[in-house]
């Protein structure tokens, strides 16, 4: 019954036009972009203009009140600085007023006739000031654009992603459906960007933004059984990491190597995510999530969900996880680090007796991975 249900909403995603899909916000230029269902790219951002026309609003207000009688009558018991500020904005009621009133859509992107799942972005951590900040995408239709944010144009397409060759790739999926982009990401390292399909492969390729031509295909992660998912990029092993409906997730080399498969259950992984202070990899099953090591060794679960998780996020700034589900609610989970699970062991140690349980065959019972302690819950159910 669970697997019905988890299909029947993939396929209502599928076929629902009115979602978005993902989302970024790109701090340099302080602008979100969120791709849609119908294949749409939407940038919002700040618009200045319109931001400077309502200060100068609030400034012609508090001229207006001025010059009012009843301000003219107190006039004469305030003080000269106490006259001047009246008459201008303090910096906060600025930056109240520009972050409340200016944010808006300042652009559609229009490149793709399907489903946009694939966003990642190329140059945001360049140091030089006049280089462009560039978005990649990758859709149902097996096209990958590169589009200039500062200009909201695009820059180049690839329409036909996935090879046909015969080594690995192909147009088709399983019983001639459609091949569709499900997943893309881009390492700075090496310069090379990854996708992922509903055929079992990712495919890596060369990045560049002089051409297409140039995006040359330089290694494909084969072993997945069923759709690959997800598709990220971890600094911190220097490889790739994907997720399949085969219930595994894998890691990779650079070029595409396989390095290590571990299956994470009987459910799809829904999300992956990193830890960006450490590598940790998360991933998303159904109603909880684990956390592996980059060699995939189990570290932690997380449960309290009551339905599907649909987004794993990291805040090293709060030193917590976060994670949304259509449970309606959003939890917060303390962020793994070795050292404070070490301490705690060693407390659990003192209060504990020195023997180990043995099994029925005389062999020491293996310690499960830790729970992790109930998260902070932001339910966002409508009061009735």
């Amino acid at each position: 019954e669970g697997e019905l249900k988890d299909k029947a909403r993939r396929e209502l995603m599928k076929s629902d036009y009115r979602g978005f899909v993902k989302s970024l916000f790109v701090e340099p230029l302080d602008l979100l972009v969120a791709s849609s269902l119908d294949g749409k790219i939407f940038v919002w951002g700040y618009n200045h203009e319109a931001v400077d026309v309502l200060l100068q609003l609030q400034r012609e207000a508090a001229l207006a009140e001025m010059a009012s009688d009843a301000f003219k009558q107190y006039q004469s018991l305030m003080s000269r600085e106490a006259l001047a500020n009246s008459a201008t904005l303090s910096e906060e009621d600025s930056a109240v007023t520009s972050r409340v009133a200016g944010f808006t859509c300042l652009q559609v992107l229009n490149g793709h006739t399907a489903s946009v799942p694939g966003l990642a972005l190329v140059g945001v951590s360049s140091r030089d000031k006049d280089s462009s900040t560039y978005l990649l995408s990758a859709g149902w239709d097996q096209r990958v654009c590169l589009w200039d944010l500062q200009s909201a144009r695009l820059v180049m397409h690839l329409t036909q992603a996935v090879p046909v060759d015969g080594a690995g790739g192909s147009g088709g999926g399983d019983g001639g459906e459609p091949v569709i982009l499900t997943d893309l990401d881009y390492s700075e390292a090496c310069n090379r960007f990854a996708y992922s399909c509903s055929n079992g492969t990712a495919y890596i390729r060369q990045f560049s933004d002089k051409s297409p031509s140039k995006w040359l295909l330089v290694g494909r992660m084969e072993g997945h059984k069923m759709e690959v998912t997800q598709v990220r990029w971890n600094p911190f092993s220097g490889g790739w990491v994907t997720a399949s409906e085969d219930c595994t997730v894998r890691t990779w080399s650079c070029d595409g190597e396989g390095v290590q498969m571990v299956v994470v259950g009987s459910h799809v992984v829904s999300v992956l995510a990193l830890d960006v202070c450490h590598g940790y990899i998360m991933a998303a099953l159904q109603d909880l999530f684990k956390l592996y090591t980059s060699d995939l060794e189990l570290i932690q679960v997380y449960r309290g969900h009551c339905d599907i998780i649909r987004t794993l996020l990291h805040l090293p700034e709060f030193d917590k996880y976060m994670s949304a589900g259509w449970d309606n609610t959003l939890r917060l989970w303390e962020a793994y680090h070795p050292r404070r699970e070490q301490a705690r062991e060693a407390d659990e140690l003192e209060t504990t007796p020195a023997d180990v349980p043995e099994g029925p065959n005389n062999t020491a019972v293996q310690k499960e991975p830790p729970t992790a302690p109930s998260a902070k819950t932001k339910d966002n159910t409508p009061e009735e």
